[in-house]
């Protein structure tokens, strides 16, 4: 049985250990049996405090219990002087959940679990006194207590709350350069700043901010031309549109009327999407055994665009299951869901079932995942897993994704499954 322990103030002390039995067999999701005793002095010392508990293990044989909330045997957590050491956890674990303690175990407590030892700073017998003496020439040691009164009286950086503040800018002494009058030109004291010439004079920085809500932008002329949003009259200089890699490009989130100049192909380009019809992008179509419960397949994509649907194989145990279908973005059960839906499976041998998807895009060569679950898990009359999802337990032959049970990796095994991606007219070349 391996052990690890940490300590919390106050009077608790978190105990975690993995149970295996008398065959080196993982205990696992099982009620097991514990004795806990805190030895003084050794291995084989005096028992200060003895408890039991029946904590419950994992599905990796893992049990976790709090030192202290137990049936107390004997002693007393809370008075323990773990100062006074060294001291020993011993365990005596009963895999079947009762007292016949079969697995027996010690270990010392290191230097963690002396926290505990610290809440004996909570009381100061005696008086403190200062024996530093750099305090004493430290301007700190001058400090009073009308000192401390004020330290929240600090200016609150409006001009009014200042006390002896003069009227006006013309009573101080030497007003020279200060403003003494102001006249309002426009009726507006919330635009002051509306001089475009001095604004975009040659050589000012923009500091990468934007202009917005301009109804009419004209370059190179004083009258605009009517039903023009952007004019540019010049005949020494040109337009120059954007230009960017395809790669650059497609990391943009295009809209539908935007003109680029791709510097990698060599080609303007605008943008216009118009759907395509869907084609099996990835597959894998083995089925010689089945599995149920939580379970997922992850996939690469090899075509970018909408994913329009998948394919799943399913059977039931007996009557009917409702199982969550869950799209979640990247490799694994724990990447953003952008894609749910509720399925009853009909009784019934193996079928393959289409699931329609939208709003749901992919980008060639990312990772994605199916993610299928039960929705009241274990409540077949046979036992849990209440289905079939229809699988390839010959090896890992699909390479573009893994199998997952439980959140954990199966590297010898796939679903099968097939996805749908329409991936349409995006980018296309202006010549």
């Amino acid at each position: 049985m391996t052990a690890s322990v940490f300590a919390q103030a106050p009077e608790k002390m978190s105990y975690q250990a993995v149970v295996r039995d008398g065959s080196n067999a993982l205990v696992a999701s099982t009620a097991v049996g514990m004795q806990i005793s805190i030895l003084q002095g050794s291995a084989s010392g005096t028992a200060v405090y003895v408890e039991t508990q029946t904590p419950t293990s994992n599905a990796n044989g893992l049990v976790s219990l709090e030192i202290g909330s137990g049936t107390v045997v004997s002693g007393d957590f809370t008075t323990i002087d773990w100062a006074n050491g060294p001291f020993f956890i011993k365990t005596e674990t009963d895999p079947t959940g009762g007292t016949s303690y079969t697995i027996t175990g010690s270990s010392q407590l290191m230097s963690v679990p002396y926290a505990l030892h610290a809440k004996t700073a909570e009381t100061v017998t005696g008086g403190i006194s200062e024996t530093d003496p750099i305090f004493g020439v430290s301007v700190a040691s001058g400090i009073t207590g009308t000192d401390t009164a004020n330290w929240n009286n600090h200016f609150s950086g409006d001009y009014n709350d200042l006390a002896n503040t003069p009227s006006n800018v013309s009573t101080f002494t030497n007003d020279a350069g200060y403003l003494t009058s102001f006249t309002e030109v426009d009726g507006s004291v919330t635009n002051e700043i509306q001089d475009f010439q001095s604004v975009l004079a040659t050589g000012n920085d923009g500091n990468a901010e934007s202009i917005v809500n301009v109804s009419q932008i004209t370059i190179g002329s004083s009258t605009p031309t009517p039903s023009t949003a952007l004019e540019i009259n010049s005949t020494q200089g040109t337009l120059l549109l954007p230009r960017m890699t395809t790669t650059q490009r497609d990391a943009l989130t295009p809209i539908d009327g935007m003109i680029i100049y791709n510097t990698a192909e060599k080609k303007f380009q605008g943008y216009s999407f118009t759907p395509g019809s869907p084609m099996i992008d990835q597959q894998h179509l083995t089925i010689n055994n089945g599995g149920g419960g939580d379970r997922a397949q992850s996939f690469t994509a090899a075509i970018s665009g909408d994913l329009t649907a998948i394919e799943l194989p399913f059977n039931t145990m007996m009557g009917t299951t409702d199982v969550n279908i869950t799209i979640k973005d990247g490799d694994g059960t724990t990447g953003t869901v952008l894609h749910t839906q509720t399925f009853n499976i009909p009784g019934g041998g193996m079928t393959w079932y289409t699931f329609n998807i939208s709003g749901v895009s992919v980008l060639a060569g990312n990772s994605y995942t199916i993610h299928v679950s039960e929705v009241t898990p274990n409540v077949c009359e046979m036992g849990p897993p209440c289905y079939d999802w229809g699988m390839d337990d010959s090896g890992d032959n699909y390479s573009g994704g893994l199998l997952y049970y439980i959140g954990s990796p199966y590297s010898i095994y796939d679903c099968a499954f097939k996805t749908y991606v329409s991936s349409g007219t995006t980018w296309i070349n202006l010549h």
